[in-house]
């Protein structure tokens, strides 16, 4: 949950703060922060993303490529057992 409201999911971090603190805001607590914050609201706000490189040199996650990944294909994985 967002560390500044305890009430909404984030979906930023600030990575300057999060040195030192939890530094995760929801879409309205953001904005408060960037008021606070001049790294923030200059380069600083990241989005969260599902990957061990969120906070890390500006990446703000990649996408998935649904038709060449096969995840909407029935049955995927395919797997050697699936024959059975």
């Amino acid at each position: 949950m967002c560390v500044m409201c305890g009430k909404e999911p984030p979906v930023n971090l600030c990575s300057v703060c999060l040195w030192d603190e939890d530094a995760f805001y929801c879409k309205k607590c953001s904005k408060k922060h960037g008021k606070k914050c001049d790294d923030f609201a200059e380069y600083d706000c990241m989005p969260i993303v599902n990957s061990p490189g969120m906070g890390e040199c500006g990446y703000e996650g990649g996408s998935i490529d649904l038709e060449r990944d096969g995840s909407m294909v029935s049955g995927y994985p395919h797997l050697p057992f699936d024959k059975f």
